[in-house]
């Protein structure tokens, strides 16, 4: 006889929210997520089908049975219960008289019953962290209004979001007549189904989780991935461990934890992954360590690294100056490309006790990922030229320094990208050119200059489209404007917003009304053209000539 590893039910809500069911949230959940809009798009489609007879589908959960008497661990829909948890509590709070508010009170808390073994207790317990401060504020009675009338919660936690969803609801209802909130109690307890799918273990429900996912549910990556990792953990310390997690998630928000993940794929397997990330990470990558592990050998200590990287705060070495100034210049490329990421957590994560090698890699990468701005490489070359560099550190240190390695640069591309330098700059979006600006202005003034102006623009000091009775017509033809334009020598930056019409001035109004107005921090580029009296092709050339130096000479293309 086959045992069955989960049953499914559709399920009234009268019955979810009742003695034969008490939800907890497993430590390894993620905290409530839901914003107000998520709340109010609920809230609208219920008040609507309210308005009709026809049943209400709310959607599947997916829960474990615990040992004890109607526990179930909620694995899947934590949100939409936490949420309609929330609703009955303020429709109870709202009910005008003590009959309504006790029978909505039913479906938030279970009184004790010595005959059935049952204890005082709520039905819904959301996670550990937030558990009592749930309770206090919103499930007991009379507790609602004066905790969304003070909303002081931290900004952006799961605690301000909970009072943000409660207060929307309130907002909403509060407005409505007895009558039309009667309307909506009745409907949620005797139209609205769910679907309730009970595992017989913990594998079993994350297979569904993870199935349910695919199809479209609003889970990340890190969710799923999360449920393996801490449920891997001895339930001892499921608690530390799920705090650990949840405080580099936080510190790293949720979009740069699941890139994170990414990076962290392809340290491990140098490559990316043939499916989605939550279908690869946990065969490819999870499978070689267990729970407690991954959390101390590659998720904390990485972790560490990417926030160094992020925040170009590296500390520890005499070197860690230059470090993060290399850092500073590799961040200004990751809006636009990011593989160099992985490489160079692996490099922090190697050898953050030896600063002087440290800062060797971390200069090969930068000038690798610069370089590669003026190759004709596609985005896979790309990555998979990363992904080799992270394979040769299997073979030792001395392997990535050797000139065949992938992350050296060969003649010919040298020669390749000392001539593209030396060209016009227009195949470079305008993000691509600042940095490489900044890069330069950094050479010049030999320093770790450190940009922290909100706009930094790049600034034509021969305009784009001069007008025809300007000095631009009479001291440059119109073949050597086309050339120079774009061209290294006649770029600037600047530390505020462009002024169109300053754009067009002559050389000496623009000299001093523009880029050297009062307040406009010059960077060592635009100094060098303050001290110029006339803009010429001659001076562009010269100039010209002085800059690619200083970047062949920087990245060692000669």
């Amino acid at each position: 006889m086959t045992t069955r590893t989960f049953q499914a039910y559709e399920i009234p809500l009268s019955k979810v929210f009742s003695n034969e069911y008490h939800f907890e949230m497993p430590l390894y959940q993620r905290p409530y997520t839901w914003e107000a809009s998520n709340t109010e798009e609920l809230l609208s489609d219920l008040l609507d089908a309210a308005m009709g007879s026809d049943p209400y589908f709310l959607g599947s959960i997916v829960l474990i049975k615990q040992d004890r008497q109607s526990v179930f661990e909620v694995v899947d829909g934590q949100q939409r219960l936490t949420t309609l948890t929330m609703l009955f509590c303020v429709l109870r709070e709202l009910a005008d008289c003590t009959q309504r508010k006790n029978n909505l009170d039913s479906f938030i808390y279970e009184i004790a019953n010595s005959y059935a073994g049952t204890e005082d207790r709520f039905r819904l317990q959301i996670r550990e962290r937030d558990r009592e401060f749930f309770q206090d504020n919103v499930q007991k009675p009379g507790r609602l209004e004066d905790f969304i009338a003070g909303n002081n919660q931290p900004p952006g936690s799961s605690r301000e979001l909970i009072c943000q969803s409660a207060k929307y609801l309130w907002d909403e209802l509060q407005d409505k007549q007895p009558a039309e909130r009667d309307i909506l109690a009745t409907f949620l307890i005797q139209n609205c189904y769910m679907v309730v799918v009970t595992a017989s273990n913990q594998d079993a429900a994350h297979r569904i989780f993870s199935v349910l996912n695919a199809r479209g549910m609003d889970l990340s990556a890190t969710d799923i991935l999360k449920s393996h990792v801490i449920g891997e953990v001895p339930v001892k310390s499921q608690e530390a461990y799920t705090a650990q997690w949840e405080e580099i998630e936080e510190a790293l928000g949720r979009d740069g934890f699941d890139r994170l993940f990414g990076h962290l794929y392809t340290i491990f397997m140098r490559r990316k992954p043939a499916k989605s990330l939550e279908q690869s990470f946990e065969p490819d990558v999870l499978s070689q360590t267990n729970g407690i592990k991954f959390i101390d050998d590659v998720l904390v200590p990485y972790s560490d690294a990417y926030r160094m990287i992020l925040e170009t705060s590296f500390h520890g070495t005499e070197y860690e100056e230059k470090i993060n100034k290399c850092l500073q210049s590799l961040n200004r490329l990751s809006g636009k490309i990011s593989f160099w990421i992985a490489p160079a957590m692996e490099f922090i994560h190697q050898f953050s006790d030896d600063g002087e090698r440290l800062l060797r890699l971390l200069q090969d990468l930068e000038r690798l990922t610069y370089g590669m701005l003026f190759l004709p490489v596609s985005r896979d070359s790309r990555r998979t030229r990363y992904d080799l560099i992270l394979r040769a550190l299997e073979f030792g240190i001395d392997q990535v320094f050797e000139d065949t390695n992938s992350l050296q640069l060969s003649d010919g591309e040298r020669r390749e990208i000392a001539q593209k330098i030396d060209g016009p700059l227009t195949f470079l979006t305008s993000d691509l050119k600042r940095a490489l600006l900044l890069k330069l202005d950094e050479v010049l003034v030999d320093a770790g200059a450190r940009y922290d102006h909100k706009m930094i623009t790049i600034e034509h000091v021969l305009p784009q489209n001069p007008s025809e009775a300007s000095e631009w017509f009479k001291l440059f033809s119109e073949d050597e404007r086309d050339y120079w334009t774009d061209r290294l020598a006649n770029l600037v930056l600047l530390s505020r917003s462009k002024n169109a019409r300053a754009q067009n001035y002559g050389f000496e109004q623009k000299r001093n009304e523009y880029f050297n107005r009062k307040g406009v921090t010059p960077f060592a580029l635009t100094t060098q053209v303050l001290n110029e009296t006339e803009w010429t092709p001659e001076i562009l050339e010269k100039r010209q000539n002085i800059l690619t130096q200083l970047l062949s000479n920087e990245w060692r293309l000669a």
